[in-house]
């Protein structure tokens, strides 16, 4: 890191500045030049400090103690000299940024709170009665972290590999923020009376000889083990939600929010509240607390516990189940396709909760859905890579619940109503994919053949507006499947149905797929092509040589001997033969 030493003085020429309070005792600088300024306004009681890009060094020694001092923008500050007796100042800092150096304030502080690209968090307090810190310090690496001996320290991590932190015998108040950190250990003769710990994403074991007046942890997922002891502890989205936390100490009072506690554990807690799990039982007692999967989980879930979970769901476990509804209803959008297959893998543990599960379908349909309002039909807004297998998965979620699921019936019948061409394409693949369960591609098939039917009679989604999807891009799915099941009804509506929508050529190859399998309209439709002229005001295509090639095609497929009498209409050869 290219910054000067913390240890020694900025050795820059200093420029006086005396700003003119307002009636309220605050001023405002902006636009700073100097690398080193020395503020001299004995009766400043506020200073806002803005977009001071060379500032390294801030003197407020000519100031009154207990200044309210606000910074933004201001790179490379390096170094803060406060006045001198309490109260403290009180400093909020915007980085705006990650960090790229260190800093040092010296004097009293009272409060300093820090925000920038990925954090916003502030030191913790130590106590109402208790006297302001004696100096603080920013730091990013170890060397100038052991080295401390300011009773403030913030640490920033970074992706780094990770280090262990023994915290320096002067300091009574931590802030750790970011990755970076396996390990926070403190020894008996330490001042520490509170430490924040927040994005730890590294740490694993926190060792605290000496009480706290609070210790707070957030975000720390691979968190072990907590040994410490004091007034107040609260653990939020810590630990793995199957192995939990090793929490061993005594704590008047303590939060524990979406966090397991390992069962051989007996922390003492005098009043404990417990979000989203069990309670303990006997307070004052040594007991265990395991709220293993709480039911009102809503924090992320890493994508290494989803299997465990998924697992311990199909064997019949109730709250890991909960727990993954819960997670999906709340997954970003990149994440929608992951979270309805997890729904659907929920479907095959014992006694599935059908309408549970289809409730959460539900919230995901409104929270991405492709129209202004919330509806729970097929619009979903999806990036176009993960559309089409969300929405087979989808049709699949909603085959395994319809009959089970009251409110299925309203999907049940805008299918049936105002079928979508890319629904109808997906219906065929999934009722065609020998992997699909038989009863769900007997339902595909079922609500293919009626979606179609209504198709071909003209009951089509509506055709413009942000839903709008286009024409079928390919309808190669439905034609096969329509072929295997020798259904020539569906063969009927979908020439129908495709006259309208499918464009000349596509239309043409599915004639002769048709037409090969003796579907007599086919053939015919596939000879009219064929014998018409290009004057006839049809539009055969953008060129000559195209429309040429096109009847062409068609005449081929109308003369073609057929292949099977698949589709073929058993009345009419009998006809013909008699």
């Amino acid at each position: 890191m290219a910054c000067l030493s913390l240890t020694r003085e900025i050795q820059h020429e200093r420029r006086a500045v005396q700003p003119e309070p307002d009636r309220n005792g605050g001023a405002r600088l902006t636009d700073l030049g100097e690398r080193s300024v020395r503020i001299e306004a004995a009766s400043l009681h506020a200073l806002d400090l803005l977009d001071a890009p060379r500032l390294e060094h801030l003197d407020l020694t000519g100031c009154r103690p207990g200044l309210f001092l606000a910074l933004a923008r201001c790179p490379h500050l390096q170094r803060i000299d406060l006045p001198a007796g309490e109260p403290g100042a009180v400093i909020h800092w915007d980085q705006h940024g990650v960090i790229d150096n260190e800093a040092v304030i010296y004097g009293a502080v009272e409060h300093l709170d820090l925000c920038g690209r990925g954090y916003a968090f502030g030191l913790p307090s130590t106590g109402a009665a208790a006297r302001s810190w004696q100096g603080a310090r920013i730091c990013t690496t170890p060397a100038n972290w052991f080295a401390a001996t300011e009773q403030a320290l913030i640490w920033l991590g970074s992706e780094c590999t990770p280090v262990k932190l023994k915290i320096p015998q002067p300091a009574r108040s931590i802030a750790i923020h970011g990755p970076g950190v396996e390990a926070v250990e403190a020894r008996e003769d330490a001042a520490l009376e509170a430490i924040d710990l927040h994005q730890a994403l590294d740490l694993r074991q926190i060792t605290l000889a000496s009480p706290l007046y609070g210790l707070a942890i957030e975000r720390a997922e691979r968190l072990e083990r907590v040994l410490a002891s004091g007034e107040a502890l609260q653990l939020k989205y810590c630990g793995d939600l199957l192995s939990g936390v090793l929490l061993e100490g005594t704590w008047s009072h303590a939060l524990l929010a979406d966090t397991t506690i390992r069962d051989d554990t007996a922390p003492v807690l005098e009043q404990v509240v417990v979000r989203g799990g069990e309670r303990p039982i006997g307070q004052g007692q040594a007991r265990h607390v395991h709220p293993w999967l709480p039911e009102n989980r809503r924090a992320p879930l890493l994508a290494s516990e989803i299997p465990l979970l998924l697992e311990a769901a199909q064997a019949g476990e109730r709250r890991a189940s909960t727990a993954l509804i819960r997670w999906a209803e709340a997954v970003p959008r990149r994440n929608v396709l992951f979270a309805l297959q997890t729904l659907y893998s929920l479907l095959e543990r014992p006694d599935p909760p059908f309408e549970r599960i289809w409730q959460a379908r539900q919230t995901l349909a409104r929270r991405f859905s492709g129209s202004q309002r919330p509806r729970p039909e097929w619009g979903w807004n999806l990036p176009e890579d993960l559309i089409e297998e969300a929405l087979r998965m989808d049709l699949r979620l909603f085959a395994r619940c319809r009959g089970q699921v009251t409110a299925t019936m309203r999907l049940d019948v805008h299918l049936r109503n105002a079928p979508r061409s890319q629904v109808l394409r997906i219906l065929a693949a999934i009722a065609a994919d020998r992997g699909v369960p038989t009863a769900e591609r007997g339902v595909a098939l079922d609500l293919l053949r009626e979606a179609l039917a209504v198709a071909a009679r003209g009951f089509i989604a509506r055709p413009r507006g942000a839903e709008y999807q286009g024409p079928p891009s390919d309808l190669g799915p439905l034609v096969r499947v329509i072929i295997e099941q020798a259904d020539r009804s569906m063969a009927d509506d979908l020439l129908t149905w495709g006259e309208r929508v499918v464009t000349l050529s596509k239309r043409v190859r599915y004639l002769g797929e048709f037409a090969a399998h003796g579907h007599a309209p086919s053939r015919a439709a596939a000879l009219a092509i064929g014998l018409q002229c290009p004057s006839s005001g049809q539009n055969l295509g953008r060129g000559a040589e195209q429309a040429q090639a096109i009847r062409q095609q068609a005449m081929a497929a109308a003369l073609t001997p057929p292949r099977s009498d698949r589709l073929a209409d058993p009345n009419a050869n009998q006809e013909a033969r008699s």
